[in-house]
């Protein structure tokens, strides 16, 4: 099945219901508006603001990038093994009496751990990145541990 198969018709005048979709989300999210002004948007003057108010989103903001900077150093080495895994299963022969549905379910299986793999190490880079400010030890790991193997690899391929 090709991914032709999977597109479906879209009838004329579709992108009409994407917007009344949006319209909807907007709606609901920030309220009905009944006249200028009259949704659940406060004015700017409304928002009550005190001295630890400020402190106490910078201290939770820095909890969650080290969290995310954590999670980054996860995602790296499993991406390199998610990625290794796709690319060493993809290489070698099939014994010839092996049923050709056996070998393309093992060649999907590869191909999907190194897509998942590849999207991994880019989310980590990604991760690093974002909590670069909050935790820069940690980001930098994430960077070489990224780029260092690929750099090995590279260099042994030219070699």
């Amino acid at each position: 099945m090709t991914l032709t198969h999977l597109a479906l018709p879209q009838p004329p005048g579709s992108h009409c219901y994407t917007w009344l979709f949006g319209c909807w989300c907007w709606a609901l999210a920030f309220g009905f508006p009944s006249g200028p002004g009259r949704g659940r948007l406060p004015p700017n003057n409304s928002f009550k603001r005190n001295a630890t108010s400020g402190v106490r989103l910078i201290q939770a903001l820095g909890r969650m990038r080290t969290i995310t900077v954590n999670l980054a150093l996860i995602l790296a080495p499993l991406g390199w093994l998610l990625a290794a895994f796709g690319t060493m299963s993809l290489v070698g022969d099939y014994h010839p009496d092996t049923a050709r549905e056996v070998i393309i379910a093992n060649q999907n299986r590869s191909y999907a751990a190194l897509s998942v793999g590849i999207v991994f190490l880019v989310t980590a880079l990604w991760l690093s990145g974002y909590t670069f400010h909050s935790a820069k030890k940690r980001a930098l790991i994430v960077v070489l541990a990224v780029v260092l193997p690929l750099l090995v690899a590279l260099a042994a391929l030219f070699r």
